[in-house]
């Protein structure tokens, strides 16, 4: 089976849930909100403990049949929104949005 060898290479004891059954759907079918890159404060040598004046996060939304990429993107917008404090600017940029589709 698949599942030991991938392990392995992952680096992990074990998989949760149904790992051999629904791997796949997981990983290539099913919508996800993954933050694939945060960036802020001081960025060089050894740590230093400050509260940076700005900071940034680049999030990717894989959307699925059924799905609208501008709605889920204006339904992150507005969540996010929601934690804005009184003083905090929160700027959005969506740079790209397409439809979904399955490939078999």
């Amino acid at each position: 089976t698949i599942g030991p060898p991938l392990q392995r290479a992952a680096g992990v004891d074990a998989f949760f849930g149904d790992f051999l059954g629904v791997f796949a759907e997981r990983a290539t079918s099913q919508p996800t909100l993954d933050v694939s890159s945060i960036r802020g404060g001081y960025q060089g040598e050894g740590a230093r403990a400050i509260i940076p004046a700005e900071a940034a996060c680049t999030v990717t939304i894989r959307t699925v049949s059924g799905q609208d990429g501008e709605a889920m993107w204006s339904r992150f917008v507005e969540h996010v929104m929601a934690f804005a404090e009184p003083g905090i600017s929160i700027e959005t940029e969506l740079l790209s949005s397409a439809h979904p589709f399955l490939m078999s």
